[in-house]
């Protein structure tokens, strides 16, 4: 997970995984101004795992165009790679 906080790039740890399967999720909270999304990870579905910090996500009216949720393949070191995603929920 990269983040930025004061103006500098942060990246937290990084997992290598040995499985062929994982779970995402991400918990957001706009609730009394709360403003935050927490990210975790599973390699079962039913156990979760925090990864990283929480994330600001500021609601403002003047021009909040809303926030989009995405799954991507990021390759740090070399070209190529792929990520396959069976399905994403968003309730």
């Amino acid at each position: 997970m990269v983040n930025t906080e004061n103006g500098q790039t942060v990246e937290y740890p990084v997992l290598t995984l040995k499985k062929q399967k994982i779970w995402l999720r991400a918990d957001c909270d706009f609730r009394n101004m709360t403003d935050t999304a927490l990210f975790y990870f599973s390699t079962n579905g039913k156990t979760w795992n925090q990864a990283g910090a929480p994330l600001p996500m500021k609601y403002t009216l003047p021009h909040f165009m809303g926030y989009r949720f995405g799954l991507f393949n990021y390759a740090p070191k070399e070209v190529g790679g792929w990520v396959e995603v069976d399905w994403m929920r968003v309730k």
